[in-house]
């Protein structure tokens, strides 16, 4: 597929994330009270699933954020294209601990929103994944 330079190719929103200081409460939230299935706990972050679609609550150090992430196959030509349309990010694009990548900017009613590519997946993990 050949890229429009003035079209962004976002893909779909890929999660919801809840970022807390109150790690442990917040998870006690989801799962006890609200009833969430519960796939996978870490040290600093626990996933749920509403209808197969992710939320997850990640540990803070500092405050709180809630977030939506959107998923994109080439955040390098799409934090251009938003920029250059207005999109005001709050820092550069980041890489992350596992090669993802990801920059955040507000959208409407202050709502914080995280531009997301994934790591490339290596060849080693392709052949273990099929």
């Amino acid at each position: 597929m050949t890229r429009n330079p003035t079209k962004a190719m976002l893909k779909k929103i890929e999660s919801f994330i809840i970022s807390t200081e109150h790690y442990d409460n917040a998870i006690e939230f989801f799962r006890d009270r609200l009833g969430l299935e519960m796939p996978s706990k870490g040290v600093n972050m626990a996933r749920f699933e509403i209808d197969e679609f992710p939320v997850f609550v990640a540990r803070a150090d500092h405050g709180a954020a809630t977030f939506i992430s959107i998923e994109t196959d080439n955040i390098v030509e799409d934090y251009d294209i938003l920029a250059k349309r207005g999109i005001n990010f709050q820092e550069p694009i980041k890489t992350m601990k596992g090669g993802d990548s990801a920059a955040f900017f507000r959208g409407p009613a202050d709502t914080l929103f995280m531009l997301y590519q994934p790591a490339p997946v290596t060849a080693d993990e392709k052949d273990t994944n099929t």
